[in-house]
């Protein structure tokens, strides 16, 4: 018997995800996207909290094509946080303001 599900939502809707990659004193935040589906208008909150430092620059993602991932390199005070809540948002074919609540731990 065949699988006749349609993927329809499966390859229109990305997934994107973060983990942390720790490189004293720094830190790597690592955005990537597992699904099938371009993300694009990619935006992300929670960074600008005392204590953790990064370039403004670093945070103009147009698109995210299926498979691929950026790095967004953070600088750790003393008084950083342990942990912080990231929200990605995004883009796809599936809709706008796509989210989701990534929970990283900083030190």
């Amino acid at each position: 018997m065949e699988n006749d599900y349609d993927c329809t939502f499966l390859c229109a809707h990305a997934n994107l995800r973060a983990s942390i990659i720790k490189q004293s004193p720094n830190r790597i935040i690592r955005i990537y996207n597992p699904s099938e589906a371009e993300a694009t208008n990619i935006r992300i909150e929670g960074l600008d909290i005392y204590g953790i430092y990064f370039n403004p620059v670093d945070f103009k993602f147009p698109s995210l094509k299926s498979k691929a991932r950026f790095d967004i390199k953070i600088t750790l005070y003393t008084c950083a946080p342990d942990n912080v809540d990231v929200t990605i948002f995004w883009d796809d074919r599936n809709g706008k303001n796509q989210k989701i609540i990534e929970i990283l731990q900083l030190k």
